[in-house]
């Protein structure tokens, strides 16, 4: 597993990285209350895969490097780090959870790999927490994209804890 040093470095980049370097200003703060530094998103959901202590360690070691950096390419004018490109399969993950502007997030990903499925509902499910100021319409959509993910993942990575979370907050 990666020691705290490693961690803590790798989050004080993220948060550094969004500070600094966002496209636009108001992209260094989460959508939700843009109050929020930007980085606590990629921060909890690498924490979040830090967690499930059912998935190998090898396999979470990627995933947090891979979910810290996944919106770097789009929100930032930042080069990725260096920790990014250690491994070319975190700097892959990077890329396949990176979406262009004509892209849908929600249709595309299913193009991807399943490691990157999987690492976008972690993605999703994060985004559900944070809809208190979104339309109604829209909050509407949000939770039947994640149901149609939550199937996708319990069939394939039964007894995850994000899978707990999902159930939740899909009430």
């Amino acid at each position: 597993m990666l020691t705290a040093d490693e961690i803590s470095r790798m989050i004080a980049d993220v948060f550094r990285l969004h500070g600094k370097f966002p496209r636009k200003p108001e992209k260094a703060f989460r959508k939700f209350d843009g109050k929020t530094p930007y980085g606590v998103h990629p921060t909890f959901l690498a924490m979040l895969v830090a967690q499930e202590e059912s998935l190998a360690e090898s396999f979470r070691v990627t995933s947090i490097k891979a979910l810290l950096g996944h919106d770097l390419l789009e929100d930032t004018t930042a080069p990725l780090p260096e920790w990014c490109k250690d491994s070319r399969l975190v700097e892959t993950l990077i890329h396949e959870l990176t979406f262009t502007k004509d892209q849908d997030p929600l249709v595309d990903i299913w193009t991807r790999s399943q490691w990157a499925i999987l690492l976008k509902f972690y993605d999703n499910v994060a985004n559900l927490m944070c809809v208190g100021k979104m339309p109604a319409d829209r909050v509407a959509q949000r939770k039947e994209h994640v149901r149609k993910h939550l199937e996708w993942v319990e069939g394939r990575y039964p007894g995850l804890e994000i899978i707990k979370i999902a159930r939740g907050l899909l009430g």
